[in-house]
């Protein structure tokens, strides 16, 4: 039986049997990672913890079992990737690291898909430690992707809408940021900004 042929409760069964395999789990948040995944009709399978990603041309998710916050915060960022309509066209890029060269999400496809997360967990779910574990995983896109001041300052407006949500328990380094919703007039012009903030508009909508 494929997945987009299961009944809503034969696809929480399959759902809960990746996210929670032996039944153990009293993290609060899994209920609300299954829901997600049910309400989406993602597909749904497991991976080592690290090595978390999503194709939205197939609506598959592979994640680790949802055992904290930080687990969530990377499972609906994954999802998010799901949801945007562009995301399998755009995603890859290449950045510089630590190891040199290697391929990953593109700066739009990241920003989105972490608007995208956050917005779902919201106050509920989204704390401290989803904050810091979106920061860890956009700081491999600053160095690489992160070149005009138009960009940095979404980049770091969305750290700080992060840390909002967080209850304003995280600290942000301490660059220039504003609202997204003010951006466009600082970048008439960069279209590759405008593109990010195209991005995150959508994304916010979904």
């Amino acid at each position: 039986m494929t997945s987009e042929a299961l009944k809503p409760w034969e696809r929480r069964r399959q759902v809960e049997r990746v996210l929670n395999p032996r039944g153990d789990i009293r993290y609060a948040g899994l209920k609300f990672a299954v829901d997600m995944a049910v309400r989406y009709e993602w597909n749904i399978e497991p991976v080592a913890s690290g090595k978390q990603r999503a194709s939205q041309k197939s609506r598959t998710v592979w994640t680790p079992p949802i055992c904290g916050e930080a687990e969530l915060a990377v499972f609906a960022h994954e999802g998010g990737h799901v949801q945007d309509p562009d995301s399998d066209g755009r995603r890859f890029v290449a950045v510089q690291g630590k190891d040199g060269e290697r391929w990953a999400e593109s700066l739009e496809a990241e920003l989105a898909a972490w608007q995208w997360a956050m917005a779902r967990l919201a106050r509920t779910w989204w704390g401290k430690i989803a904050q810091i574990t979106m920061e860890r995983c956009l700081s491999t896109y600053q160095r690489g992707n992160v070149k005009t001041a138009a960009q940095l300052t979404i980049f770091e407006s969305v750290l700080k809408e992060g840390a909002f949500l967080a209850g304003g328990a995280v600290p942000l380094r301490p660059r220039p940021s504003v609202d997204l919703t003010r951006l466009r007039e600082f970048h008439e012009g960069d279209a590759r900004t405008a593109d990010i903030q195209r991005v995150c508009d959508i994304m916010r909508r979904l």
